[in-house]
């Protein structure tokens, strides 16, 4: 399916629509499922850029199928083909990209399993990424609608994807808007302590540095840092300690590099 639908697109979907009504004649699990890969290749290589709004039929198509079936299986290769149109069609056409990505929290949200909910996290991540460069406040709403289904759910990887994208955020508006951005360090902070998890501690950390390093002054930058009031021994002293030793470490680096080129 990958080279056929690079190479003769219309051929693509007819072998497709072919694979479903086998899968249908012969109503065998694997069949149903190989369908829905073969769809999101599909939709990968061309017609998500090309038809929209026939990708988005097609999307529909195959979460009609897995919610008759009601098979696991199924509905985890939806949500991979759900992850991967979104991601697509946030570059080409944002509206769509919305529609199916609502979509795709609407079947998280109804059927509450761990997997569907990771792959929306995966594209609630990438959708903060880009709405950051264009409006923070939309960005700010999705984070706020991550950190409730983390919350909620109670999923380590879940509130790993909420930091990540709060980090991307907050990288974004440190100069722009202080005062959400210190509002998320402290969520961050205080979600990595509730939860006592290195992960978090470590992009927790992240941040502080990216905040820290972008004091205008040396002054400014040990104002910050204690303000911080990290204690000596905590997890956010090894944390930041450690993320200060990898900048040293690469300015460092940098510095060998420039002096090997002059």
């Amino acid at each position: 399916m990958f080279n056929l639908s690079k190479s003769d697109a219309d051929a693509a979907r007819t072998l497709l629509d072919d694979m479903r009504t086998v899968a249908q004649m012969r109503n065998e699990p694997p069949l149903w499922v190989e369908w829905i890969h073969a769809g999101t290749i599909l939709m990968s290589t061309g017609l998500g850029s090309r038809d929209p709004k026939a990708a988005v039929v097609l999307l529909y198509d195959m979460r009609a199928v897995a919610q008759t079936r009601n098979e696991p299986p199924l509905w985890e290769a939806w949500a991979q083909a759900a992850f991967n149109l979104s991601d697509g069609l946030r570059k080409i056409d944002l509206i769509s990209a919305y529609v199916v990505h609502d979509g795709f929290r609407a079947v998280a949200e109804g059927r509450n399993e761990a997997p569907l909910w990771e792959k929306w996290a995966e594209a609630a991540f990438n959708f903060v990424k880009d709405l950051c460069k264009i409006d923070s406040a939309a960005a700010r709403t999705l984070l706020d609608d991550m950190h409730m289904v983390a919350q909620t759910r109670n999923d380590a990887v879940l509130w790993v994807l909420w930091a990540k994208a709060a980090f991307s955020l907050l990288k974004r508006l440190h100069e722009s808007n202080t005062t959400m951005v210190r509002t998320l360090l402290d969520e961050m902070r205080t979600t990595a302590k509730t939860r006592n998890d290195s992960e978090l501690w470590e992009v927790w950390a992240r941040g502080a540095l990216a905040l820290a390093s972008s004091q205008p002054t040396r002054e400014a930058f040990v104002d910050f840092i204690t303000e911080l009031q990290i204690a000596g021994g905590s997890p956010e002293d090894k944390a930041f300690s450690a993320e200060m030793h990898k900048l040293a470490a690469f300015d460092k680096l940098l510095g060998q590099n420039e002096m090997a080129v002059t």
